[in-house]
């Protein structure tokens, strides 16, 4: 499990104001090449239809480093059980190369400022769902920078393998943006590729 917890700078708030947002990144550049990403928090369940296609696609890449809880199927069929004000608070952190979609974060924002894994508790596994030959630590950074920049002060991902490089990315980039990174031990990865 992992937890993360943020202390604003300058007071609490979402920061950028109240009400919904959209988030964009700055262009991030890598050590080794140019790397141009953008992210957008997609809020509520309309937005994701627009990169289910993209989205399924990504885990089939990752070979055990992914499974099927990883899939766009899998969350809209755990989110078709849901009540609509579940609905309403899903927020998915996508980030985008040019217009490929490269990593998704679904989230759910559990409250003012906290935000945790979807699905927490009903699956055995959450991860950052990131394309294979994505450049890993600039795309975990642009996620994190997305949730910090939407004012997330409390992120709860449990689950989180510990042997997926993705699991350790994001929880650097987390502490690299100021959050408090509370490592538990997490599950093992799925034993056979989707």
């Amino acid at each position: 499990q992992r937890a993360a917890k943020r202390e604003p700078a300058g007071g609490a708030g979402r920061g950028g104001g109240g009400g919904r947002f959209t988030l964009d990144s700055q262009p991030i550049r890598s050590r080794h090449d140019t790397v141009s990403l953008t992210t957008r928090i997609l809020e509520g369940t309309a937005p994701l239809a627009s990169i289910a296609e993209a989205w399924d696609a990504i885990p089939q890449g990752r070979g055990i480093q992914a499974d099927l809880y990883d899939t766009y199927t899998w969350a809209s069929a755990w989110l078709a059980t849901q009540p609509e004000e579940t609905l309403e608070r899903v927020r998915v952190v996508a980030a985008f190369e040019g217009e490929a979609l490269c990593a998704v974060l679904p989230l759910f924002e559990a409250g003012r400022g906290a935000w945790e894994s979807l699905a927490k508790g009903f699956r055995p596994r959450f991860r950052p769902v990131i394309a294979n030959g994505a450049a890993l630590d600039e795309t975990c950074s642009a996620l994190a920078d997305a949730i910090t920049r939407a004012g997330v002060s409390e992120l709860s991902l449990p689950a989180l393998p510990s042997r997926d490089p993705s699991s350790t990315a994001l929880a650097e980039a987390l502490q690299r943006n100021g959050y408090d990174v509370v490592r538990h031990p997490g599950p093992e990865e799925c034993l056979a590729p989707i």
